[in-house]
């Protein structure tokens, strides 16, 4: 509750927010409705908060949406969407997208990019070499046979 108050009295602290996301991204169910309202919190203040985007993102349900504090409502591909116009090399939210497209789908990102889930997938390892789940997501999108070149 004191590092809320602590953001709410100093909307452009990062020290509040670095330390309190840090210390909700446990993983205990328990907290997922505190890690939510907090990410909402975050972007009251600052809407390009590009954790807030990509966590929020990860807790929302592919056929879902979740209602930003200031009346926006979006979906899981919205939030990673907006987490990529924040900072182009966000690799959670290449990779969260990436999951949420079908096989014959692509997005377009802010930048005029069009890309389906593989380049998403390869977007994500670009971004983030050490993602093992872009990994998995990269190996089930690839169908038998075929290959992909990452860059180093």
């Amino acid at each position: 509750e004191l590092l809320f108050e602590a953001l709410r009295r100093d909307h452009a602290a990062k020290e509040p927010t670095n330390l309190l996301a840090s210390m909700l991204v446990t993983g205990d169910r328990p907290v997922e409705a505190l890690m939510k309202q907090f990410y909402l919190e975050a972007l009251r203040y600052d809407r390009d908060c590009i954790l807030s985007y990509a966590m929020l993102a990860t807790q929302t349900p592919e056929a879902k949406t979740t209602k930003l504090l200031d009346g926006r409502v979006m979906s899981k591909r919205q939030l990673c969407l907006e987490a990529l116009r924040c900072d182009r090399d966000c690799g959670s939210a290449y990779c969260s997208l990436s999951v949420s497209l079908t096989d014959s789908e692509t997005v377009t990102l802010s930048d005029g990019r069009v890309l389906n889930q593989r380049q998403l997938s390869v977007e994500a390892l670009r971004c983030e070499p050490d993602r093992a789940v872009a990994y998995y997501n990269l190996s089930a999108q690839l169908p038998r046979g075929e290959t992909v070149t990452l860059s180093d």
